[in-house]
């Protein structure tokens, strides 16, 4: 197939994935590290990738492009309360705005908390293709201590194409919340990965020897403790300065071949 043909067939098979996430950069985690693996290995095949996640802190922008990827943040947090009516309104209708303009084939929720909450509130009044992932904690931690948690995921799964989990574990842990499934949606394992190209190019490693030998080293001197703090208040500057050198390996012999020794840290 010529390169021609080949990008026409990717067009042709492309979607338009609109990626709801708990959690994006800046800040840094596994959902953060999946979401942003999903979207780079989405967007050379042709499909187009939108993010939507939440807003960590007031100095980080509410839209942005990272990675050829366009990402939304929206204050869905909980708090502070006092501000929950106000944000919940303009988040949902910041959401409905961006995935309206979009137009997705997809929606796909990863790791189902908050975020999820507001997809399904969406899907309530804007039918779409909902696929969505539990990866965990959102599964066997959260539903133990969160009333909204165990409410939220049986209305979730009972309006969900597709329903995924990282672990047939987790799978598992959930089967309450399957209960409420459609018999039409699709339930599967996909467990999480990792970038290859990152592991490919092997870690460079410089070696610098300081060697330290008893003969260069001045004799053997009986000090007391007022002498030892004089001496250091003297020469305080030379203790107190930036570190220079850090020593990642010590190799310590007693004699023997120099070069051998080296040879062995090597």
């Amino acid at each position: 197939m010529s390169q021609i043909e080949n990008r026409k067939s990717q067009i042709e098979n492309s979607f338009r994935v609109a990626i709801i996430a708990s959690d994006y950069a800046p800040t840094i985690g596994g959902v953060q590290t999946a979401v942003r693996h999903i979207a780079r290995n989405a967007t050379p095949r042709g499909h187009s990738v939108i993010i939507l996640s939440s807003l960590p802190s007031r100095d980080v922008p509410t839209h942005e492009i990272i990675e050829d990827v366009p990402v939304y943040r929206f204050a869905w947090g909980r708090r502070p309360l006092w501000s929950l009516p106000l944000r919940a309104t303009q988040t949902l209708l910041g959401m409905a705005r961006v995935l309206r303009a979009f137009q997705p084939d997809v929606v796909y929720v990863h790791f189902l908390t908050i975020n999820a909450l507001y997809v399904l509130l969406l899907h309530y009044v804007s039918r779409f293709t909902l696929v969505v992932s539990a990866r965990g904690n959102d599964i066997q931690g959260i539903p133990l201590r969160s009333r909204l948690q165990r409410w939220m995921l049986p209305r979730l799964f009972a309006r969900a194409n597709a329903i995924l989990f990282c672990s047939s574990y987790v799978q598992r842990d959930a089967e309450s919340y399957l209960k409420h499934a459609s018999p039409r949606a699709y339930i599967g394992i996909v467990g999480d990965g990792f970038d290859p190209d990152e592991f490919r190019v092997p870690e460079q490693v410089k070696l610098e020897f300081v060697v330290f030998s008893a003969n260069n080293l001045i004799p053997s001197m009986q000090v007391d403790d007022e002498e030892a703090k004089k001496f250091y208040e003297e020469n305080a500057s030379k203790f107190q300065g930036d570190e220079e050198r850090h020593a990642s390996h010590i190799l310590i012999t007693y004699g023997g071949d120099k070069e051998a020794a080296r040879k062995k840290a090597e």
